[in-house]
């Protein structure tokens, strides 16, 4: 009978492993989890008459799905953050509030007794009030700007077809770059990679390692120096749109890692092209070349 019961447990003890392992999870999210609840719990902030913390449940709802259908974790970490951003814009309004009912008392004495000390300390409440007015409505409209910049950067980013893999988010540019033969970026080159650096200056924790390839017309010498003349122009015009050059790597692999067969058109077309892994965070660009 002791048997079967520990047999019970130990099973039960590996099936509560298993559902946690195939759990997702995010650390900021759990972060604005805990916040808040707190918030939740602080008496002066009702969730029924504070609109930033209503604001605040619908981002941490959002994050909740987007974490549980999997979705990227930088877009899970960002809606979590609007979730912490909007709870202080709630406490702060708290505290306004708070602040100019202490205001007006003040002023309240002051009209009663006249005391000259009590009258410059309303009004300096009354400033610190206004102050902290001014500052919610900036942090708002800063929240919400950011909301609609991710989004559309988002939106850009699935336009450019890019994919997530092990190291990060996968981008594959082909031919249309460069003029056959050449390294010089073409004129409408600029508009995709404009929607890349955007979307890494909006981004500065991720590191982007840029990796030229060829088919296999022609000497391997010549296809090496164009490969790496290629990764080189991209990693370049990305600098200088504003990208740290710090952050970037750029590598050419020749005729080296064909994704198609060189003996048709359409296979060598493939194979001429510029890879770019927008990395994960907390990866270097450095360490990250093949």
């Amino acid at each position: 009978m002791s048997r079967s019961i520990s047999q019970c447990v130990l099973a039960l003890a590996m099936m509560s492993f298993a559902v946690a392992c195939a759990t997702p999870q995010n650390a900021d999210l759990d972060r604005a989890h805990a916040r808040y609840q707190t918030a939740l719990a602080d008496p002066s902030l009702d969730p029924k008459n504070s609109v930033e913390l209503y604001e605040a449940k619908k981002s941490l709802d959002h994050a909740d799905e987007l974490l549980s259908s999997r979705a990227e974790q930088v877009v899970v970490s960002h809606y979590a953050y609007l979730t912490e951003l909007r709870i202080s814009l709630a406490e702060t309004s708290s505290d306004t509030q708070r602040t100019r009912a202490e205001a007006e008392e003040l002023l309240s004495q002051r009209r009663d007794i006249q005391l000259d000390a009590r009258t410059a300390e309303a009004d300096r409440s009354l400033a610190r009030a206004r102050t902290a007015e001014a500052q919610a409505a900036e942090s708002s409209a800063a929240a919400r700007s950011a909301e609609l910049r991710l989004h559309e950067l988002e939106t850009q980013m699935q336009e450019l077809e890019a994919r997530q893999t092990e190291r990060g988010l996968l981008l594959t540019l082909g031919g249309v770059l460069f003029e056959f033969g050449k390294a010089d970026l073409k004129s409408g080159a600029e508009s995709q990679l404009d929607r890349v650096a955007g979307f890494l200056i909006a981004n500065p924790d991720r590191d982007v390692v840029i990796e030229g390839h060829t088919d296999n017309v022609g000497g391997d010498a010549v296809n090496q120096k164009l490969s790496q003349a290629r990764a080189e122009g991209v990693r370049d015009y990305l600098s200088l749109q504003g990208v740290a050059p710090g952050r970037l790597a750029a590598r050419g692999y020749g005729k080296g890692h064909p994704v198609a067969s060189n003996e048709t058109d359409a296979g060598r077309a493939q194979n001429r092209r510029v890879e770019l892994t927008i990395l994960n965070p907390g990866i270097s660009a450095g360490s990250s070349l093949r």
